[in-house]
């Protein structure tokens, strides 16, 4: 397991491994010979080839750690659980209600913080009516986000899909005019974030849609990532300057929240965010009609993270 950034990690990574002969389960030691946490995510018996989730530890600052896949099950000790449609390892709890699939809690165990606003549907997706005066593909209008968004707050299912030592997932899937919508919201073993990963079908038309968090921590400020450093944008409207700067274009990550505590809101492909009043909102999908008149339409899968944290993001560490 190779590291190529500039300090050491831990983390849940995951691995394919072919065993030279038939076997019913296998363990992962590190180059010691220590047992560490894994999870068999799926099997190909014809080639006795295993697909992992393991627990790398403290893999060196540009360097590797050795794993080695024996066969048999060896015990190690899990701090994750699931409780009806409540994910919860040492640092995070997270609750699923199972009517609507909202994210009701997301509890940092590690300074007692609940980050999400008192009632709050934590995951909110919301379609905004999109339609530009001009470059279609391009531009998001001023006032687009001031008119009330159609809220998909109805779920068709809402169901426990991996109960694994290492990662726990609740399924929630909506439909709403021509689309459906898969979202797993998951919680890996030692993870102080969980993870949204989403498969959409998307068919809309001059629709954007954004997920929306209403967070409990807030400031007059909220901080985006951009190349090489961060910028800072209001999170009011009291001006023309503030309310023309209603979509932020940024890049990994955003963040909302006071000197004591906070909410970053990490992604891996999407590059719009918006921070107004105690709302931190990323920004998932568009359907424009020109150049393509079918651009985006179709399947989707991205995810992005949601970290609460104690602190600002730089004592977060939100950059790593």
């Amino acid at each position: 397991v190779f590291n190529p950034l500039a300090w050491a990690r831990s983390g849940n990574v995951t691995v394919d491994a072919q065993m030279p002969g038939p076997t019913v389960d296998v363990s992962v030691l590190d180059a010691r010979g220590m047992v560490l946490p894994s999870e068999v995510l799926s099997k190909d018996a014809a080639t006795n080839t295993f697909h992992l989730l393991v627990d790398a530890r403290d893999v060196p600052s540009l360097g590797y750690e050795l794993l080695r896949v024996v066969p048999g099950k060896k015990v190690f000790a899990s701090d994750l659980k699931v409780t009806g449609t409540t994910l919860e390892n040492a640092a995070l709890r997270v609750v699923v209600d199972p009517q609507t699939g909202c994210i009701t809690e997301l509890y940092d165990k590690k300074s007692g913080f609940e980050a999400l606003a008192k009632g709050a549907c934590g995951n909110k997706l919301q379609a905004f009516k999109d339609t530009p005066k001009d470059y279609d593909a391009w531009n998001i209008d001023p006032g687009t986000l001031d008119q009330p968004p159609a809220e998909l707050t109805q779920a068709d299912s809402v169901q426990v899909v991996d109960r694994g030592p290492m990662r726990a997932s609740i399924r929630v899937t909506r439909h709403w005019q021509n689309s459906k919508f898969v979202q797993e919201i998951q919680l890996e073993a030692g993870s102080d974030q969980a993870v949204v990963v989403n498969d959409i079908d998307w068919h809309e038309t001059h629709v954007l849609l954004k997920a929306a968090f209403a967070l409990a921590a807030t400031s007059p400020f909220a901080t985006y990532e951009i190349p090489f450093g961060t910028i800072q944008r209001p999170t009011t409207r009291n001006n023309s300057w503030e309310k023309a700067q209603f979509e932020v274009g940024a890049q990994r990550w955003a963040d909302l929240g006071n000197a004591q505590h906070g909410f970053s809101l990490i992604n891996e492909s999407k590059f719009g965010y918006d921070g107004v009043g105690n709302l931190l909102r990323l920004t998932l999908l568009r359907s424009p009609v020109w150049p393509d008149p079918n651009a985006d339409r179709g399947h989707q899968h991205f995810s992005y993270a949601l970290y609460p944290h104690a602190g600002d993001w730089k004592q977060a560490m939100t950059v790593r």
